[in-house]
């Protein structure tokens, strides 16, 4: 079985060892982006300073904590730097058959 889903989406992992320079720097390589960047880090803490920071992001953007993600990844753990909350959708099952995998 293939999980499979219509949107692309971009990981960023957040481990809290990079500064607000770098993170800046990286986060200008996704200007113009039409995808989803979702960025996972170490902290509530950290996921509220990166979301102050990412509110002038040319890109869409959501932040969550390795805990939420880990214990329910399509759950509403899902922060803008709005402050909105969401869930990303499920994916949908679909066989080998389906897939021509």
């Amino acid at each position: 079985m293939v999980l499979h889903t219509e949107e692309t989406y971009y990981w960023e992992i957040d481990t809290g060892e990079e500064g607000h320079t770098q993170v800046k720097k990286k986060w200008e390589g996704y200007a113009g982006c039409q995808n989803l960047v979702l960025v996972v880090t170490t902290t509530e803490q950290r996921m509220e300073t990166m979301c102050s920071r990412a509110k002038d992001a040319q890109f869409p953007v959501a932040f969550t904590t390795f805990i939420k993600v880990t214990r329910d990844p399509y759950g509403k753990i899902w922060t803008d730097p709005k402050g909105r909350v969401g869930a990303l959708p499920k994916p949908t099952p679909k066989t080998t058959q389906e897939t021509g995998a």
